[in-house]
């Protein structure tokens, strides 16, 4: 037999050339980024590559793959799993660019952290030399963005999938490709685990499809049971059905016997007083199982930890509540010959359940944040001693600044709510003919003005003896308007007379009667 083990002479290697990206590659990555949504790690960073200015001789498709890696391992210690989309491509003048789309936790995404790992991950093979050489954005829309970066898809499908197409060079190797997390044997596993669930459990796609927490922003599928916390994304079907709505058709809802929606009928609503008993199994907790805590063992606040309401006790309850139904009728059947008043109610254990997980990811969320938090503080603590002596009196010098700007503007604040609050409590002393030693103050101060008198503006200012400034804060015309109104309910009791149309005097002195 000939020898196959050699390739020869003249014959195409392994590695292909390609000018466009693929229809099923495009549709790939478009389901992707509605996967990713599902499960909570949203691509919300986009990141944009450009090869020409790197040192080294590694070509870009061996560079991002072995960044691929170091950067797996860098997320895995943080907590969370490597999510992204990348897409290769030639420039107008032949340089090499890589987008990406990653996803990245709240508490990374306001600190430079992920651009120190990415550099690092990127430097064994040859580092940047140049400022511009990666570009790190927030990605507010990642469809939109996901769309632009498949641009160099085919022209004859760009149409269908609403892409203006543009020619991006030729490149070898793969054009387009993402973490297997979100690959087509994810979704195809996590599609077949949706379908395997009993039809009786009532249960609807957009039940199961929310039961994801982000403790770990990990997919967390069980049988039989949502696990329901506070951070969950929305349903993956409407989001690829935004997508593509020419080629993701969801199937129509299943009629009952009256012909209404079967979903609706199934998802029934807890009763009043099965969330009543829900919320006073959650008060009666008394050790702390289910209290997250917002203060820390010193006495300091606990950073964005928050205790269970019982706005969310009821929210959980009710996303449990069909699958509740439908144990109920399904236990009925089998052992009781359909008589659902004899089953035992057995909703209590799934609750605490439910609850045990909310804490736990509120707790995990808590404990990450602090802890970003206390390294923020101690990179801050760094940059300071680094600075000249010069800088860091300027820098402290802002900061004093800063701070008496918020707290002049929160005197302000109160003192015109004092101001006001003062002025409407003198006027309905005034018409309601209460005590006179809530406005003895102000009889006297109108007093002192003299034969001259006084105006509505000098009225409201001595009525607001103490917080003057407050009225100061005001425009002029309402402080006139506030006075004047005084000035016309003392002048209705006798207290004052006018002497002018502006001007209001106490009776009893010379030359008034």
């Amino acid at each position: 037999m000939p020898n196959r083990s050699k390739t020869p002479s003249g014959a195409k290697c392994g590695k292909k050339h390609s000018k466009y990206i693929a229809r099923h590659q495009a549709r790939n990555l478009l389901h992707a980024v509605a996967f990713a949504d599902q499960i909570g790690l949203r691509l919300n960073v986009a990141v944009d590559i450009n090869w020409l200015m790197f040192s080294g001789t590694v070509d870009d498709r061996t560079r991002f793959a072995q960044c691929q890696q170091r950067l797996s391992k860098w997320a895995k210690r943080r907590g969370f799993a490597l999510t992204l989309i990348w897409t290769r491509e030639v420039g107008k003048y032949g340089s090499p660019h890589t987008h990406v789309l990653i996803h990245l936790p709240p508490w990374l995404m306001q600190s430079n952290e992920f651009q120190l790992a990415l550099e690092r991950a990127l430097e064994p093979e040859g580092g940047s030399n140049h400022e511009k050489a990666i570009m790190i954005r927030p990605a507010y829309r990642p469809l939109g963005k996901l769309l632009y970066n498949l641009k160099g898809v085919d022209p004859k499908h760009a149409s269908g999938f609403g892409i203006r197409p543009a020619y991006q060079g030729e490149v070898l190797g793969k054009r387009a490709g993402c973490t297997e997390n979100i690959g087509a044997g994810a979704r195809r596993k996590a599609s077949t685990t949706r379908e395997v669930e009993p039809t009786c459990s009532g249960e609807s796609k957009d039940t199961l499809s929310t039961g994801i927490s982000s403790g770990n922003s990990e997919t967390r599928v069980q049988n039989g049971r949502i696990p329901t916390s506070k951070f969950v994304a929305s349903d993956a079907h409407s989001v690829a059905r935004r997508l593509q709505p020419h080629e993701v058709q969801e199937k129509p809802p299943k009629k009952d016997a009256n012909g209404s929606d079967a979903r609706k009928t199934e998802l029934a609503v807890p009763p009043a007083e099965v969330i009543a008993g829900a919320i006073e199994l959650y008060r009666s907790d008394k050790r702390g199982r289910w209290s997250v805590g917002n203060y820390l063992p010193s006495g300091r606040r606990r950073a964005y930890s928050f205790d269970i309401s019982y706005a969310e006790v009821q929210r959980l309850l009710r996303l449990l509540w069909p699958k509740y139904i439908a144990d109920q009728k399904r236990t009925a059947d089998r052992c009781y010959g359909g008589d659902v008043s004899r089953v035992a109610p057995s909703w209590r254990p799934g609750l605490e359940a439910a609850l045990d997980r909310e804490a736990k990811a509120r707790r995990e969320f808590g404990a990450r944040r602090e802890k970003w938090e206390q390294r923020q503080r101690e990179l801050e603590r760094l940059r300071r001693q680094r600075m000249s002596p010069e800088q860091r009196r300027e820098l402290e010098r802002k900061e004093h600044d800063e701070r008496m700007r918020v707290l002049s503007a929160e005197y302000d604040e109160r003192d015109l709510r004092y101001a006001r609050k003062t002025l409407l409590d003198i006027k309905l002393a005034i018409s309601k003919g209460r005590s006179e030693s809530q406005y003895r103050h102000l009889l006297d101060g109108i007093a002192a003005a003299g034969p001259d008198g006084a105006t509505a503006l000098d009225i409201a200012y001595i009525a607001v003896v103490r917080h003057v400034r407050g009225l100061r804060l005001n425009p002029p015309d309402e402080v006139e308007r506030w006075g004047n109104d005084i000035a016309q309910a003392l002048a209705a009791r006798g207290l004052v007379c006018a002497i002018a149309p502006d001007r209001f005097i106490r009776p009893g002195h010379k030359g008034v009667t």
